[in-house]
């Protein structure tokens, strides 16, 4: 019975620290980079995968099966949006870990040859690889692009074609030399097999060596807001022009896929190793969620800046060797901001910026030598005339015998002397 108790009570212990721990950030977060970990980023977003065609939208369409046509007439079916069991549309795509994955797919409409399907992303993620399993013929001919600025501006990441030269002349379709090289392949665009061939792409080229993956054109081929993969060309078996006048030409050429799992993780530049849903969001297992949970004292969706108060040093990515930590500003408790430029409160006058190393001084007031800069109220308005000084009253904001700068003194408009002003300008601001 004690030894019974004894274990519950290290159970309690153990989740105890284990909340503490998730609370205060994991320790693997401390002194180098941290990421996520990856998953199918297609999961949980049903809404935000689309396609520009497909089939029985607009009413049933009938289709029928390539290896059948002739032999079997029976194996000819209906595609109906409106019919649960009898509809292929994007979601069919999504993988579920569960039931017969061959009686669910994506379907294009008959004989369209410029079809794509697209992925819309709510942040910014970090892509690793794609997978998709045809459940008809591959395509003739495919191209896959992505943007990393929501949609603004898109880029190839790779062109397939059974033949490079006929389908895409003027791309090179030689082995990739450069991670980022962009190539015509005509790997897995082949006609065989008919069913459950596959197309795999991956961001970086496992082939080619990477000598910095934090490098910026490293990191500039992971991140993605949306990703788009356009089918071309269509295999037709023989039937070089998709004759309209015979309709069982048009019933067996289309597009199908029964899979598309596209891994990634949100992209936190190695300031985090959790992400979290957007607010708002509703949770979904398996789902990779797009809000970092931000170490290293930085903020944002993707931790892609640094707080308010830790702007001490220009924000980096986090590396292995170094996280990158942004600094607390050393602005003794008179700033709520800081940064290469500083952010004072109205009515104070000197911020160091260690970053550049260097002493700014803004002349609305001057610090008052009696006190400690560190004390609240260290800082005195100036006292000088609006009209004869510079800008309304301004004065030198800090001694510095090398400078010649004196905490106090006016500065004065040309032909007028510093006399200890008699009218006097409650200046506070910036």
């Amino acid at each position: 019975m004690m030894a019974k108790l004894w274990r519950l009570a290290l159970v309690a212990l153990l989740c105890f620290v284990c909340q503490v721990v998730s609370q205060n950030g994991n320790t693997q977060c401390d002194r180098r980079s941290c990421y996520p970990a990856t998953g199918d980023l297609v999961i949980g977003r049903a809404d935000q995968l689309t396609a520009s065609s497909t089939c029985g939208m607009s009413g049933p369409e009938d289709y029928c099966i390539v290896s059948h046509l002739q032999d079997n007439p029976e194996e000819c079916f209906v595609c109906d949006s409106t019919i649960p069991n009898l509809s292929h549309e994007p979601k069919n795509m999504i993988s579920v870990f569960t039931g017969n994955k061959e009686k669910t797919w994506f379907q294009s409409q008959n004989t369209k040859e410029d079809v794509y399907l697209q992925l819309d992303l709510e942040a910014q993620f970090h892509f690793t690889h794609l997978v998709m399993t045809f459940r008809t013929f591959r395509p003739a001919g495919m191209i896959i692009e992505r943007s990393w600025d929501y949609g603004r501006n898109w880029n190839v990441y790779r062109y397939y074609a059974a033949d490079c030269k006929q389908t895409f002349p003027d791309i090179p379709d030689q082995p990739q030399q450069d991670v980022d090289d962009v190539v015509c392949t005509e790997d897995f665009s082949s006609v065989e097999p008919s069913s459950n061939g596959e197309v795999i792409f991956r961001a970086l080229n496992p082939q080619i060596p990477v000598k910095d993956p934090y490098s910026e054109k490293v990191q500039n081929l992971l991140k993605l807001t949306n990703i788009r993969i356009n089918f071309t060309k269509l295999h037709t078996l023989g039937d070089l022009v998709l004759d309209p006048t015979k309709p069982e030409a048009r019933l067996k050429y289309y597009y199908a896929v029964y899979d598309l799992v596209i891994r990634g993780s949100c992209s936190c530049y190695g300031h985090a190793e959790q992400c979290l849903p957007l607010e708002g969001e509703r949770e979904v297992p398996g789902m990779v969620y797009g809000q970092c949970n931000c170490a290293h004292n930085t903020e944002g969706k993707n931790c892609e800046r640094c707080k308010a108060d830790y702007n001490d040093r220009p924000w980096r990515p986090a590396t292995a060797e170094d996280s990158n930590e942004c600094r607390r500003c050393n602005c003794n408790g008179h700033a709520e901001e800081c940064g290469l430029i500083p952010l004072c409160l109205p009515h104070l006058v000197m911020i160091v910026v260690v970053s550049v190393s260097a002493v700014y001084t803004i002349l609305s007031a001057a610090n008052d030598p009696n006190k400690d800069f560190q004390e609240p109220d260290a800082c005195i308005p100036c006292n000088c005339d609006s009209v004869g000084g510079v800008s309304g009253g301004e004065c030198e904001g800090r001694n510095d015998a090398e400078s010649g700068l004196l905490a106090g003194r006016c500065i004065c408009k040309t032909n007028v002397k510093d006399q200890g002003a008699t009218s006097v300008s409650q200046d506070f601001g910036i």
